[in-house]
């Protein structure tokens, strides 16, 4: 346990609530199963209280066995709509039972009763619907084990009175109250907390019952561990950490630029980029500068076409040579021209008999001479 006791102030309580004559230990013990609904009916209740409840079922039913097998809103009714938890304690009792007669094939706890007291306490807290505090009163009044029953309300009135710090949990005041109790002083111990229990319960008003447990479960929520997030970071810190886009490259791609051409990127007056020298031209000759025209893209597919068809079929190659493509995309250009020019048309008939007279007029004129 994380925080111990006071032995002084339990010493305390027991002594002030302890019982005037503790019943002797009978050698008979009571019936396990009757034991172990009666412990249901005190878990988070007063004696007078579970002894009035379990009347009301005694009458109503045979056996325990029909107590099973009744509904959850029968079992309420048996017990009373306003008992202290009556719906999860219908809940519960069912489920033992009904746990206890799977694994028994009855309701009966006989063959615990041959088993080591140990044994027989783990048998009891594996039961469905256990709590601890009826494992620890079965385990104490039908088994003469050591065991010191503790529920809520008796670990609110000790946390009260001092004897136990406030995150205390049940578990821890049951695994505490067992070591500083011996084993010959458990009953006692167990009726004299019981009897301190009931009458804090019946001083505390239920607003204060309620109070207590509210800080009880604000206790154990502050002692468990937190995961404290880390606050954003401001704006001065981001931009401190993380370089602009684009600055760099931009930086870069001017002083290269200004090193290429031995003149300053910007502009030393107005601080613009340096126009360049095809606007420079333009602006002194009056003209626009043409746009610049797109450069038509070569299709390999094509050309290697034209190529195979324009090879004449007697050309060699030299070993180890590479043929050129463009000789024999020529060749086939100026075939397709030849093919597509229109042919001569004849001279008429007259043309051609005047230009021969023509020519023997000169011949005899030469032949004069």
């Amino acid at each position: 346990m994380k925080h111990d006791g006071s032995t002084s102030k339990l010493n305390a309580i027991l002594r002030s609530n302890a019982v005037a004559a503790p019943p002797p230990a009978s050698k008979e013990r009571p019936d396990p199963v009757e034991l172990l609904v009666h412990s249901f009916m005190v878990w988070e209740a007063t004696t007078a209280q579970a002894d009035a409840a379990m009347a009301r079922i005694k009458t109503a039913v045979v056996s325990f066995n029909d107590f099973r097998v009744s509904l959850v809103k029968e079992v309420v009714e048996l017990i009373g709509p306003r008992y202290p938890l009556v719906q999860e304690r219908a809940i519960r009792v069912r489920a033992a039972l009904n746990d206890l007669y799977r694994r028994e094939y009855a309701v009966s706890l006989d063959r615990v009763s041959g088993l080591s007291k140990r044994d027989a306490r783990a048998y009891l807290e594996s039961l469905q619907g256990m709590v601890p505090f009826v494992a620890a009163r079965v385990a104490l009044l039908g088994l003469d084990a050591h065991a010191v029953p503790v529920d809520d309300q008796t670990l609110m009135m000790l946390v009260h009175h001092g004897a136990l710090h406030r995150e205390t949990t049940v578990v821890e005041a049951t695994g505490w109250l067992q070591r500083h109790i011996p084993a010959d002083r458990a009953l006692a111990s167990h009726l004299a907390l019981q009897r301190a229990a009931e009458t804090f319960v019946a001083k505390v008003t239920p607003r204060g019952v309620a109070r207590m447990i509210a800080e009880a479960e604000a206790a154990r929520v502050a002692r468990m561990p937190r995961v404290v997030a880390e606050p954003p970071p401001t704006e001065a810190e981001t931009s401190a950490t993380q370089p602009s886009r684009g600055g760099g490259s931009a930086a870069r791609a001017s002083k290269s630029a200004a090193g290429r051409k031995g003149t300053p990127a910007t502009g030393a007056s107005n601080g613009k980029p340096a126009p360049s020298r095809t606007k420079e031209k333009a602006a002194r000759g009056g003209k626009t500068p043409a746009a610049p025209r797109p450069k038509p893209k070569k299709s390999s597919a094509g050309s290697a076409g034209r190529s195979k068809s324009a090879r004449p079929s007697g050309a060699k190659t030299s070993r180890g040579a590479r043929p050129s493509s463009r000789a024999p995309a020529r060749v086939a250009n100026a075939k397709r021209s030849s093919r597509r020019a229109k042919p001569a048309s004849r001279p008429a008939k007259g043309s051609t008999r005047a230009s021969g007279q023509a020519s023997r007029r000169k011949a005899g004129k030469a032949a004069r001479k």
